[in-house]
């Protein structure tokens, strides 16, 4: 599969040291929330998540667009993510304002409800099995 894109999923595992951080961390969570509130959202392909006690990493799952660059694909419904990359493939619901906030400093192009080529990477579930077995 393409290289992925990493972001927190909530911001969580910025967290410092002490209560005054972990206020100031909530605070700036939901302040992010309550900006998302009412707003559109995506499907954004992932690779698959791994099991961890610490806060949820979410990697964003890039592939080859027809001029060579990698982007991100994105989907307004999730049924058209599945149509075009399976059924095994793992993905993410986010708010746009939230995609465009955490991609905003990569510069990474985004292409929404693209048609993938039929030779394109798809995950199965032996693929999905064996990542998680793996080291990464």
């Amino acid at each position: 599969m393409s290289s992925p894109y990493q972001y927190p999923s909530s911001g969580a595992d910025q967290t410092g040291p002490g209560p005054d951080t972990d206020r100031s961390l909530a605070e700036a969570v939901e302040a992010r929330r309550r900006l998302t509130e009412g707003v559109a959202y995506v499907y954004v392909p992932t690779q698959p998540a791994t099991e961890t006690t610490g806060p949820r990493q979410v990697n964003f799952e890039l592939r080859r667009l027809e001029d060579g660059t990698a982007g991100l694909p994105v989907f307004t419904e999730l049924e058209l993510l599945v149509a075009q990359l399976g059924e095994f493939q793992p993905w993410e619901r986010i708010a746009v304002l939230e995609l465009l906030i955490q991609i905003s400093a990569a510069r990474i192009p985004v292409v929404v409800n693209p048609v993938v080529q039929d030779g394109a990477d798809r995950w199965t579930a032996a693929g999905i099995d064996a990542w998680s077995r793996s080291d990464r």
